[in-house]
């Protein structure tokens, strides 16, 4: 025999507060917080890695503090190029919450 019970996947996700169905493809304001704040820690550890490997060739290489520097500078650009992404994809899912709530 076949099982006929319906399964909770097939249920559209609910907010807690108030019942209201919540689109897949916009995130809850928790991860959306988890998100922006995880900024700061991304540039670090994007610095963090360029001036390592640029250490690291510098101690291959014997080129002095040279790649070193080169390394800190495309890891500081990695971090910012990190924190732009972040704040236009903010940006755009704060202007789509605006234009939904002037919709309605």
């Amino acid at each position: 025999m076949t099982s006929t019970s319906t399964s909770a996947t097939h249920a559209p996700a609910k907010i807690a507060a108030g019942g209201a169905t919540r689109s897949k493809d916009r995130p809850s304001p928790f991860f959306e917080a988890a998100k922006v704040s995880s900024v700061g820690l991304e540039m670090g550890v994007a610095t963090g890695i360029g001036w390592g490997f640029g250490y690291w060739l510098d101690g291959k290489y014997d080129t002095g503090p040279w790649l070193m520097l080169v390394g800190l500078l495309f890891g500081i650009a990695a971090g910012f190029n990190g924190l732009i992404r972040t704040t236009r994809q903010v940006n755009a899912n704060a202007a789509r919450d605006a234009a939904n709530v002037e919709a309605k």
